[in-house]
This record gives C-alpha cells, sequence and structure tokens, in this order.
C-alpha cells in the first residue's frame, strides 16, 4: 500500500498538535496556555505594528524539526499573543519557538528566530521583545 508523503505529514501533525478529530482525547484543565510577546524594530527601537508570526510546535528531542503550530499577526503597538492552535484547539503545554519576518504587506524585515522555549500547560509566557532586522538595500549606482 503506498501512503502520500502530504497525507503522513497531514496524520503526523494531527496527532502532534491535536486536530479536532483528536479534540475529545485532550483533557482540559481549566487553564489556558498562552504565549505573548513584542516585534520590534532593532535599529530604532520602534514597533513592528502588524508584522506576521508564527509559532511553531518543536518535537520533543529532535535536533530541528519544528512544525508551524499558530499565526497571528501583532497589533499597532507591535504585540501579539497565542491562545490556540491552527485548529482553534487550546495551546498545549511543549516546546515551542516563534519565528517573525516583519508586516505582512513590506516583508521589510529579515526572518527572526527565536530560541526554542518549554512552556507548561496552564502557563502565560511572556517572552518579551522579538527583535527584527531590516533588510538593507544598497543604493542604486
Amino acid at each position: 500500500m503506498r501512503v502520500s508523503a502530504i497525507g503522513s505529514i497531514g496524520a503526523l501533525l494531527g496527532i502532534l498538535l491535536g486536530s479536532p478529530a483528536l479534540a475529545q482525547d485532550r483533557e482540559p484543565t481549566g487553564e489556558l496556555t498562552s504565549i505573548s510577546g513584542r516585534t520590534i524594530d532593532v535599529s530604532s527601537g520602534d514597533p513592528v505594528a502588524f508584522a506576521d508570526v508564527q509559532l511553531d510546535f518543536c518535537l520533543e528531542g529532535s535536533v530541528g524539526l519544528c512544525l508551524t503550530g499558530a499565526f497571528a499577526r501583532s497589533d499597532e503597538l507591535g504585540r501579539f499573543r497565542f491562545l490556540s492552535d491552527l485548529w482553534s484547539q487550546p495551546l498545549p503545554g511543549g516546546t515551542y519557538r516563534v519565528t517573525s519576518a516583519g508586516a505582512a504587506a513590506s516583508l521589510d524585515f529579515q526572518v527572526a528566530v527565536s530560541v526554542r522555549f518549554l512552556v507548561d500547560e496552564g502557563e502565560n509566557l511572556d517572552l518579551g521583545e522579538l527583535f527584527l532586522t531590516p533588510l538593507s538595500c544598497p543604493a542604486p549606482r
């Protein structure tokens, strides 16, 4: 029997991140896990408004395997917050990382990737500032 790679990846994501079909297997604790922070322009210190931020769930014991778990957009003050995964299920405790490439409309920043961090179930973790470095464009000659 031949199984497609996309189907296998989808099944793995569902198992790891709790797809709606598997949501009933998770027992809620009544405490929501949240991950928040701010996107900041490293050169000016100003907030990066409306930056696209991605939350990745990292597999335990893996060197580099992290899977997309959720997306958010920072507000006008650069603040972002994750409360649920791609399937609108509460975030489980585990190891995560955050990435951002700045504002969706302009993409004027280099991709920033946080270090991996551990969040306990029910913890409200504030990552602080995620510094974004502006892309430098050479002057025309």
